[in-house]
């Protein structure tokens, strides 16, 4: 019963596309984009993609990043602003998504639906109307009087406002270029409401899943005829680019016609008499009391606490409470306004603190307690399954983690043994004690234990037990350490004095953003909405070019994103116009003084040939009121002069991120970039040869230069299915570059070492796979002129997704990138994570990370014969390749996950900003 994927009301959206397909696109072949349209799964603990299916044909859905989420054809992304050309899709839906969109936003989020449609936009969301206004509201007041929770979903509703009906037929049919449109309601409330009602009853009962599947699959058998009985809970509105206004009507209604006459398959009786089983089981339910222990600082660290165990689908009743151990009566308010459900306890300051432990438990009614600090999330059903943990072996335990990093606080414990003697110790509540500061025992804690354990202990010359059961995960914001046992949960670092003051208000200054391709791009896009996370407000500051091409290239400059403010990631994305005038005149005067140093003004015009020339990008610089700090990235962009200004007239802490390409000395080597470096509060290198050089050429203080690298997260997007049964790979073996198409990357040495690696290993491909640049047509040409036999080993892939990148380190042997001109090479770093062995340029960055003989092979730009050779010796030699990606994975792990750095990012911020203030 619980294998039912559907819930209701998502299975009738869903079918109705199905049918609108069927009647609109007869045989299967329409290509869809679903925007919004990654799920979750039952039990919360994954996701999956519904569209699939419903439709048999070739399908893209794109959603907001969900951590863990990894789907050939799931695309990350905002719906305001998709990153697909114009057309793409025959059929474009999003079903209940604009509902989530703020109002200011809807028009955009229509027209960028239009914009890809090929031939049909399908929306389907709940609508103003006084009935789902007074639905909303009981089904929200329902969850916060019973069960303490406040619904994210609905709380958007009330937030953003209900869809207006007539209103968005009106944008649908001002944003279409001609075509035919109309709409009808469908989905009765008569059925909706109580239906939820019932399902929000047993959110926190034992067997949740089951119940609730079980009551899915009944009311998806009852037929949809009865859901054209008013007052509605959704309406749906469908656009034609082709269709006369006739022949759309009469399919408009035969597709309400199908729906009429639609029904599911009959439920199995044994799952019926299961659900019948469940929900007597309901009554002889076990208690679990989960408490959240708050540092007496209301605010949203501990309302995610709290969210983290009111949203979990557990199989008991789940009794929640905080527990505050510096009551100041602010916590007391915090929750009557916001969580009247959740019970409240202030703690007796300089009781000791297993003794006031014991008295809470005496006021709540848990056969089993979960005492967890307000750093703690937990992931979902991890309540339960400690509760079924806690079945199996026994009544008599008590369970706590071993402590995490040590800078971070130390464990509680009622006594500890030391040389084998036995050492009595109990904190008080309140005191500072020797080991850490105040109440550190309860930062990043999470204790499960019974009450008969806690009865049996609490007088006992005894520590509690430390067998583990739990492993910490690192997320963002996160300092976990791995310990035995199956257990998930989500630590952030625990509050300091300095979490005490507000997070910071940051402004990047980029020259071009996501979905804008490139390692700087791909950089600052991952500290941009990294920090976000943390709380902290990032505002992005960005042109509408996707490639750095755009600014003085002719030909391009066409294909643009639009401008105005964005969100994305959780980012404020300000996106600005820029001129491409007199950009020939620029390219010549960059030339000559790239020759003639000594020309007066020649530093300026170089940089100034580089664009972005915007004097809108200096505007949105100076608008942002109350900033405390201003990033900028990359050289040798225009973009970091506009931010150096904007630092200097504000009196603004500068920090630069240059990603200085030390072997470019016509783009890089300018004294005008090494001054605005100078005049910075800090620096940000992203290797230790770029501040040695940076310290030494541009005179700059070490003590401002902090290398800190980019990072890679170990779970990344599932790979894409074969890869090599996708592009026809025929070869035994793979010798894979993934990157720009850059002239500067030695993809046509690369290609000249081919010819020497055939001699020796024919049964070879090589791949060279990335976004196309200008270069790419010389790619080309080069490649023609192979013999054909040689020609088929060569696979030229222009564009790739993250899934299909994994894909290809997956499917290679060797990954190659000899470029000397790069600032760090994040995609090193991608290919041993996947433990592959890697061959780069004794130039440059890559020189500082990679360890030659150890983790991968270096050899010397512009020499295809070398680089044959070191191709050669590593197609022959398998156990040194593995042990080369062997190595390099571990140096990911050691030196190169994200938190580490962000920790040090946010750190050097918070650095600046103090010491101006």
């Amino acid at each position: 019963m619980a294998d039912f994927p559907w819930t209701y009301d998502q299975l009738q959206r869903y079918s109705v596309l199905r049918e609108f397909l069927e009647v609109f696109h007869p045989g299967g072949g329409a290509r869809v984009l679903d925007v919004g349209g990654l799920s979750p799964d039952r039990v919360g603990t994954g996701s999956w993609l519904p569209v699939r299916a419903i439709h048999a044909g070739e399908s893209v859905v794109l959603d907001l990043p969900l951590p863990g989420a990894r789907f050939s054809g799931y695309v990350r992304g905002d719906g305001t602003s998709l990153p697909f050309r114009d057309a793409s899709f025959d059929v474009v839906a999003a079903l209940d998504v604009l509902e989530h969109v703020p109002a200011k936003d809807r028009t955009r989020f229509l027209a960028e639906l239009t914009r890809v449609a090929r031939e049909n936009v399908f929306v389907c969301a709940p609508f103003q109307s006084p009935e789902n206004g007074e639905a909303d509201e009981l089904l929200f007041n329902q969850l916060r009087i019973v069960h303490g929770a406040v619904q994210a979903q609905l709380r958007e509703h009330k937030l953003h406002g209900l869809p207006d009906k007539s209103e968005v037929e009106r944008t649908l049919a001002g944003v279409a270029d001609g075509g035919s449109g109309g709409g009808f309601s469908y989905g009765s409330l008569l059925t909706w409401l109580p239906y939820q009602t019932i399902k929000n009853a047993y959110m926190m009962s034992r067997s949740a899943g089951e119940i609730q599947a079980g009551l899915d699959r009944w009311m998806t058998f009852l037929g949809s005829g009865r859901e054209f009985v008013p007052p509605f809970a959704r309406h749906y509105w469908v656009r034609s680019r082709s269709l006369p206004r006739a022949e759309f009507d009469a399919r408009l209604a035969g597709l309400q016609d199908r729906l009429r006459c639609g029904s599911t398959a009959a439920p199995d009786f044994k799952d019926m008499a299961e659900l019948h089983r469940k929900i007597i089981s309901f009554q002889t339910r076990t208690t679990v009391s989960g408490v959240v222990v708050s540092l007496g600082r209301p605010g949203e660290r501990l309302a995610e606490a709290l969210d983290s165990l009111l949203t979990q689908q557990v199989d008991f009743d789940l009794e929640v409470a905080v527990w505050d151990i510096a009551p100041r009566g602010e916590v007391e308010r915090f929750l009557r306004d916001r969580y009247p459900g959740v019970k409240y306890f202030p703690a007796n300051p300089g009781r000791p603190a297993l003794a006031a432990l014991g008295e809470l438990v005496e006021k709540l009614s848990g056969d089993y307690f979960l005492l967890m600090s307000e750093d703690v999330l937990l992931k979902l059903e991890t309540v339960r399954d400690l509760a079924a943990k806690a079945k199996r072996l026994g009544k008599s335990a008590v369970w706590a983690p071993v402590v995490i990093d040590s800078d971070y606080g130390w464990h509680f414990e009622a006594g500890r043994r030391e040389n084998g003697v036995l050492v009595r110790r109990e904190v008080k509540m309140g005191d500072r004690g020797e080991d850490g500061p105040e109440n550190d025992w309860v930062r990043g804690e999470c204790l499960f234990f019974d009450r008969a354990a806690l009865w049996g202990r609490r007088n006992a010359e005894a520590s509690l037990d430390r067998k583990v059961l739990f492993s910490w995960e690192r997320v963002t914001g996160g300092h976990p350490v791995l310990v035995a046992g199956d257990m998930v949960v989500y630590l952030r670092p625990p509050l300091t004095a300095e979490d005490a003051r507000p997070p910071l208000r940051i402004v990047h200054g980029l020259h071009q953003y996501f979905p804008a391709r490139g390692g700087a791009e791909w950089l600052m896009q991952n500290v941009s909405e990294r920090l976000a996370a943390r709380g902290h407000e990032v505002r992005v500051i960005a042109t509408t070019a996707l490639s750095t091409e755009d600014y003085f290239l002719p030909g391009r400059g066409k294909n643009l994103l639009p401008a105005g403010e964005d969100k994305v990631g959780g980012v404020t994305v300000v996106r600005v116009p820029f001129t491409r005038r007199g950009a020939a005149v620029l390219n010549l005067l960059r030339a000559a003084a790239n020759r003639l140093p000594f020309v007066p003004g020649g530093n300026r015009w170089r940089m100034i040939s580089w664009g972005p020339r915007s004097a809108a990008y200096a505007k949105a610089l100076a608008a942002p009121p109350g900033a405390d700090v201003i990033g900028a990235a990359p050289l040798p962009n225009m973009n970091i002069w506009y931010a150096w200004r904007a630092a200097r007239q504000s009196g603004l802490p500068f920090v630069v991120i240059p990603c200085f390409h030390i072997e470019d000395p016509y783009s890089f080597h300018n004294p005008l970039y090494y001054k605005m470096m100078r005049d910075a509060a800090a620096v940000i290198a992203l290797t230790e040869a770029e501040k040695d050089f940076l310290c030494r050429e541009a005179r700059l203080d070490p003590e401002k230069v902090h290398v800190l690298g980019a990072g890679i997260d170990l779970e990344a997007a599932e790979p894409a299915a074969d890869i090599r049964f996708k592009y026809g790979i025929r070869q035994n073996r793979v010798v894979l570059f993934l990157g720009q198409h850059g002239r500067h990357k030695g993809i046509l040495d690369l290609l000249s070492a081919m010819r020497h690696v055939w001699m020796e290993c024919p049964d070879t491909a090589v791949v060279i796979a990335g976004n196309p640049t200008a270069h790419t047509a010389e790619i080309e040409a080069e490649i023609a002129t192979f013999p054909d036999e040689l020609r088929e080993r060569i696979y030229l892939v222009k564009g790739v997704s993250e899934e299909e990148k994994r894909a290809f380190y997956q499917a290679a042997d060797i990954f190659v990138s000899v470029s000397p001109f790069e600032s760090f090479g994040i995609v090193t770093l991608e290919a041993w994570r996947e433990r592959l062995a890697v061959i780069g340029c004794r130039r440059g960055a890559a020189s500082k990370l990679i360890e030659e003989g150890r983790d991968g092979l270096l050899v010397n730009d512009a020499n295809p014969i070398e680089l044959a050779g070191a191709i050669v010796e590593l197609l022959r030699d398998e156990n040194a390749r593995a042990a080369m990606g062997e190595a390099g994975y571990r140096k990911v792990v050691e030196r190169f996950q994200w938190n580490r750095i962000i920790d040090r990012w946010e750190a050097i911020y918070r650095e600046v900003h103090g010491k101006r203030a």
